[in-house]
Order: C-alpha cells, then sequence, then structure tokens
C-alpha cells in the first residue's frame, strides 16, 4: 500500500513538472504581478526555456530577452535563472548575459557574474545635461555581486560593479571628437544608485551620478581640458561656467 501511493504521488509529480515545462510562458507571465515598471510583450516558449521579445523596464525597451530557468535548484527554494538580452555583437544595443538567482522563501534577488552594456547615447541621454550630448561607445559593466529586497519593490541592498567608458566620444561641430576610455564603479545604498567615474582620463574628468534609476540621475562633477582641446570641445565647456585656478569646471545637474 504504502509502496503504492510512493508511486502514485512520484508519478503526479512528475505529471505537474511536465504540465508546466510544457505551459507556454505567455499564460503563465501574463499573469504574475510584476514590479510596476517592468512589462513583457510578445512572450514565446516555456517558463523553463523562454523568449520575450520585449521588455520594458522604466520606459527603458529591451529586446530579445531568453532565459533558462534550472528545475534542479527550484527543489532548494531558489529559481536560479541564466538571462541573455540583446546581441553582443551590435553596438548601439543594450545587452546583457548574466545569471539571477531568486529565493522562493525570502523573495530576495541576487543577481552574479552578469556583463552589461549601455550605449553611452543612452545613459547620457536619461542625464539632465544643459545642451544635448551625443556621445560616442558604450559603458560596459561587470556586476560581481548585487541583492534586491522582496517583490514587489525590489529594493536594492548591495551592489558590487565595476565598468568603464570604451572608445568614448562626443560629436561636434567639426565632427568626432574622440575622449579615450574611462573607468567607473557602481554601487548602492538605500535603494540608489551611485556611478562614480575618477581620473586619470583625457578630460581630468571625475563625477557621480546617482539616482533611484537610470532614468533619474543627478549629476555632480568636475574635467579640466588638455591645453590642446578642440575648438568644439572648447565651446561646449563654456556651457558648463568658467574654470577655477587650478584650471577645473564644475558642474551639477
Amino acid at each position: 500500500m504504502k509502496k503504492t501511493l510512493l508511486l502514485v504521488l512520484l508519478g503526479s509529480i512528475v505529471l505537474c513538472g511536465f504540465i508546466i515545462a510544457t505551459v507556454p510562458a505567455k499564460h503563465i507571465l501574463y499573469r504574475v504581478d510584476l514590479p510596476p515598471h517592468v512589462k513583457l510583450y510578445d512572450v514565446t516558449g516555456t517558463l523553463w526555456s523562454g523568449q520575450a521579445g520585449i521588455v520594458t523596464a522604466y520606459q527603458q525597451p529591451l529586446e530579445n530577452v531568453r532565459w533558462e530557468i534550472s528545475a534542479l535548484s527550484l527543489l532548494f527554494g531558489t529559481a536560479k535563472i541564466d538571462v541573455l538580452i540583446g546581441n553582443q555583437r551590435i553596438a548601439d544595443s543594450i545587452y546583457v548575459n548574466g545569471q539571477i538567482q531568486y529565493s522562493l522563501f525570502s523573495q530576495s534577488t541576487v543577481i552574479r557574474n552578469t556583463d552589461v552594456k549601455i550605449p553611452a547615447e543612452t545613459m547620457l541621454a536619461s542625464a539632465n545635461l544643459p545642451i544635448p550630448v551625443l556621445a560616442k561607445g558604450n559603458f560596459n559593466i561587470n556586476v560581481s555581486a548585487a541583492t534586491f529586497g522582496g517583490a514587489p519593490t525590489f529594493t536594492c541592498s548591495n551592489l558590487d560593479a565595476a565598468g568603464k567608458w570604451q572608445n568614448a566620444g562626443v560629436l561636434g561641430q567639426s565632427g568626432l571628437i574622440e575622449l579615450g576610455e574611462f573607468l567607473a564603479d557602481v554601487d548602492c545604498a538605500n535603494n540608489r544608485y551611485t556611478l562614480r567615474v575618477t581620473e586619470p582620463n583625457e578630460l581630468g574628468l571625475s563625477f557621480t551620478a546617482s539616482g533611484a534609476n537610470i532614468a533619474q540621475l543627478a549629476v555632480t562633477g568636475k574635467f579640466k581640458l588638455p591645453a590642446d582641446a578642440p575648438q568644439d570641445l572648447v565651446q561646449v565647456a563654456q556651457f558648463f561656467g568658467q574654470a577655477n585656478s587650478s584650471g577645473y569646471i564644475s558642474f551639477k545637474f
């Protein structure tokens, strides 16, 4: 009798797993309470291996979002998800490749060993700059570890990441002005993200950009133009004010 009950129980578990594995992901995800600023469109595949044509997060569209969920990890109360967003070979697009772990008990989310690429133009467009800036290059960020609180707010409680603005440049009246490379680190506290760029770099640039999300950045910093700076760059610098006795121009917006 006990053997029969055990076989029935195992059979039920296998059947439920088979049903969940084959049900289209859109029938499940469209009924889940996602964070208020996250929306999914054109969902295909299954819950274990699926894709969303577009995901919007804080009004920022993310294209071609794919995921793989480890069924084995669920036995330990954690959903381990491998995520791939976009295409690394496409220069002017957002790209993410990494792993997300969601605890079913604490409802906390942990991100580990994740690479993120954001076009500089997208990043700078979110900042309230005094003048429009057409930027070149990408912000490449490596997230070693990040922890977020429970749903639905997903507040950031820990973030350890470093990045760089590669092949940096801005468009001036006479053409593209190459700026080299800028190094940065990223962290969070009290659900406020902070990105810091420090010297040395070709612009003598250092700044801190912070906010609740990428669309709400407050920036404070300074820069110092080199003696051989292009005239276009000199003219742009005038919008930020006058240099101090050390040659630095401060800015805040």
